[in-house]
């Protein structure tokens, strides 16, 4: 009988998609994935650190698994992620419960990992953090329309509020030439939906190629086959360019041999969907849309020399409302809850977080 793993998936999406390859690798070698972990004999937790509220969840979690331990329903635990690469030994030592502690550059010796583990061994290694994969076979765990596209590892701007290059490195831009092959991938397994992330997106390719290509990128992704919305996530504001405004839109909204640009300036008007949600986007007192994902498609209606027009989506149904409601382009900005705001000390911290998503025009 195969042994049952179950993975617990705490933090951002970028943790999700190691997540994902570690689960591939389980599959591959045999093992029973369960979604469980009171249906598992391994339960594996893949932490957050990055705030407080994330490292008591972690913690929560892990009491939680230990009790089904205590209980004989769950067998081992290994503890992997931002928490443990961030303490480390002090991890160790404080989670004696954890059959395995481990850092994010040993999630590709997963395989290896539970072996020793099965043999009655404790397992602590931590590896180098340039070791974290980037790259790999994936099980996607997401609605099937959509999948996270991580396009670099590690972070380089040392914010005074933020522990991630500690965490996670200095800022690795995966090659474009494997991310492409990655989204290929994806579009061939019916995603339709991309959601590029990463510490920070508009960063992407200055390590590599002396460059940001972030651009030239989101104009290959917009040309795969089957994909038709393309998201980017974890966007500097002050990185935000021209470049990446005005191309990202000619190579995205095509009707004929028009670009968008064309589309938009001949319809003269820029059709926006927006969810409200105060304090990132709501009507003033005159009825008008203010907030940071509204200003931001201002800017654009005005760089473009067209009206814009907002008309308000359920962003759960998007997919659905983005045909029959003709929506030309849409901005959702990172919901940050008050405690995430005070940790980050930082009083308009979501500008941070600017999610860009661009449709095709009709």
């Amino acid at each position: 009988m195969p042994i049952r793993v179950g993975m617990v998936s705490l933090g951002c999406s970028k943790n999700l998609v190691d997540s994902e390859r570690m689960l591939s690798k389980l599959r591959t070698h045999g093992y029973q994935l369960v979604t469980e972990p009171g249906e598992a004999d391994i339960a594996i937790v893949n932490t957050c650190g990055f705030i407080q509220s994330a490292k008591e969840e972690a913690i929560e979690t892990i009491l939680e698994l230990a009790a089904l331990k205590k209980e004989g329903t769950l067998k081992k635990i290994v503890l992997t992620g931002c928490l443990t690469e961030r303490y480390q030994q002090e991890a160790a030592d404080l989670f004696t419960e954890a059959d395995a502690v481990i850092g994010i550059g040993n999630n590709r010796d997963i395989v290896d990992v539970l072996d020793h583990v099965l043999a009655g061994e404790r397992v602590v290694r931590f590896g180098k953090k340039e070791d974290a994969e980037t790259t790999g076979a994936r099980i996607i765990t997401t609605l099937p329309f959509f999948a996270y596209l991580k396009i670099a590892e590690g972070c380089s701007n040392r914010c005074s509020y933020c522990a991630i290059p500690a965490i996670r490195g200095p800022y690795r831009s995966v090659p474009m030439e494997q991310v492409l092959e990655e989204a290929h991938w994806l579009a061939e397994h019916h995603v339709t939906e991309l959601v590029v992330i990463a510490q920070d997106t508009t960063r992407y390719g200055c390590d590599l190629y002396g460059k940001c290509r972030l651009p030239e990128l989101l104009r290959e992704l917009c040309h795969i086959d089957g994909i038709r919305w393309v998201r980017v996530l974890y966007s500097y504001p002050e990185r935000i360019t021209e470049e990446l405004l005005v191309p990202q839109q000619e190579s995205t909204f095509t009707t004929g041999e028009d670009s968008d640009v064309s589309y938009i300036q001949q319809k003269g008007t820029l059709v926006v969907g927006i969810t409200e949600f105060a304090p990132m986007d709501y009507k003033d007192e005159n009825g008008q849309w203010i907030g940071f994902d509204a200003d931001l498609a201002k800017l654009v209606a005005e760089r473009l020399g067209v009206e814009i027009q907002f008309v308000v989506i359920d962003w759960g149904q998007k997919l659905n409302e983005l045909d029959s409601k003709a929506i030309d382009v849409v901005w959702n900005g990172m919901t940050l809850t008050d405690g995430v705001m005070s940790a980050m000390a930082c009083t308009n911290a979501y500008c941070k977080n600017a999610q860009v998503v661009v449709v095709r025009g009709q």
